[in-house]
């Protein structure tokens, strides 16, 4: 080989050494960006899963708060609760008023704040929450709506079922309540000291029940349904009705009898004199006596009053008596009063009235409603159920309200 050609072959050898070393190099370059970009991609994948697991930290965080609070108030976290932990992600809660600084006072709506965390993501929720109230109906032997009243119970008085008010309750001498009693609302309790000797429950909200007005709104389907009952009634099914008027004298009888559907009877009063009674036939029907006009002073005497089909045998046939007058519902005599008796409406100045007075010594196979109710001598009753129903509300449970809103997003 000659001397040229050994220099030429050395600088291409030179050439391609320097070029496969560069070749090299760039593809060093790509692979470093390749890993570099893998890894960024990797970490950011990472970071967007903690940033989503931190985000569902703290939306568990509220529904736990949720079932604490629903379950009991007295359970609410006033103040950071300690952190909980789900695997990896971790969240803690509180609970406050609509300011969104003091502390929840348990009977508003409020704030859930929630703090979720995963790895190094944190993410803050606000959630306004409120109680979602539940109505469940109420049946009683006997009932006085009166908020803050007082009703009193004098003498022998046999109760077979349940005692209810909204207001405060006298019990003097021999009285036996057997399925308890029940004080409902803020102004209901003992009207001085607890005789200690009944099953007694307390509410915190009192029970709401329709007024007489109501009813007859809701049974004829008009506006002013008393009125419209004094004009649209079945008073000529019975003979002794005098011009809107029962007074019977001596041991006379009158019966009131039912039909198809129903019988609507309007009265501006009810005497009954000496030894005299009603009865009723609802062998056809049921038996509705409405008492009025609202808020006049009428008369409501009442002596005995047995059925020919007992409440439990038929309910549809039921016997119901609402008085809306302000002297209320008067029980005398001795004989069995088969039927519900309901007294109870409000002024149009918001007033309250009605009440039921016991003098006689009846068994009573049914349901006493009213504003007050005063039982006196020697009475029995016997709860049946279905006459009447009024309701109360309670917090079912705390849910969603009408915002989410996060506090530090990206």
């Amino acid at each position: 080989m000659k001397a040229g050609e050994s220099s030429i072959l050395g600088r291409e050898r030179g050439a391609i050494l320097i070029g496969t070393l560069f070749c090299i190099l760039i593809l060093s370059i790509l692979l470093m960006g390749i890993g570099t970009y893998a890894t960024s991609h990797y970490q950011r994948a990472i970071l967007d899963e903690n940033y989503a697991q931190a985000l569902d930290a703290a939306e568990a965080g509220v529904n736990w708060e949720l079932s604490k609070i629903s379950a009991s108030v007295n359970n609410a976290d006033t103040s950071w609760s300690p952190t909980q932990a789900l695997g990896n992600e971790y969240f803690t809660v509180k609970c406050t008023n609509r300011d969104g600084v003091t502390p929840w006072d348990k009977s508003s709506p409020l704030y859930v704040f929630a703090v979720g965390s995963c790895g190094l993501a944190t993410r803050t929720i606000r959630v306004s929450v409120k109680g979602y109230t539940i109505s469940s109906p109420q049946d009683y032997a006997v009932f006085s709506i009166g908020n803050g009243l007082i009703s009193t119970l004098n003498g022998n008085v046999s109760i077979a079922g349940n005692l209810g008010t909204n207001g405060y309750l006298t019990v003097n001498g021999n009285c036996s309540i057997t399925g308890g009693v029940s004080f409902n609302g803020p102004n209901s309790g003992w009207n001085g000291t607890d005789p200690g000797t009944y099953s007694e429950t307390y509410n915190t909200n009192p029970v709401v029940w329709p007024t007489v007005q109501q009813v007859a709104n809701q049974v004829t389907g008009s506006q002013n349904g008393m009125n419209y009952l004094a004009t649209n009634n079945d008073n000529s099914l019975c003979s002794f009705i005098q011009n809107n008027q029962v007074l019977l004298n001596g041991s006379t009888t009158g019966t009131f009898v039912g039909k198809p559907g129903g019988a609507n009877y309007y009265l501006t009063s009810m005497v009954l004199n000496g030894s005299s009674k009603i009865a009723f036939d609802n062998t056809n029907g049921p038996i509705n006596i409405w008492v009025g006009p609202p808020g006049s002073s009428g008369a409501c005497v009442i002596n005995g009053g047995s059925a020919l089909v007992s409440m439990s045998s038929n309910p549809a046939n039921a016997v119901r008596i609402y008085c809306d007058t302000t002297t209320g519902v008067t029980l005398n005599g001795s004989c069995n009063l088969d039927a519900g008796v309901y007294a109870y409406d409000v002024t149009s100045g918001g007033t309250p009235y009605g009440n039921i007075i016991n003098n006689g010594t009846p068994t009573v196979n049914g349901s006493l409603m009213s504003n007050t109710v005063t039982l006196n001598g020697t009475v029995n009753i016997n709860h049946v159920t279905g006459y009447f129903q009024g309701s109360t509300s309670t917090v079912g449970y705390y849910g969603y309200d009408n915002s989410w809103m996060e506090i530090n997003g990206r």
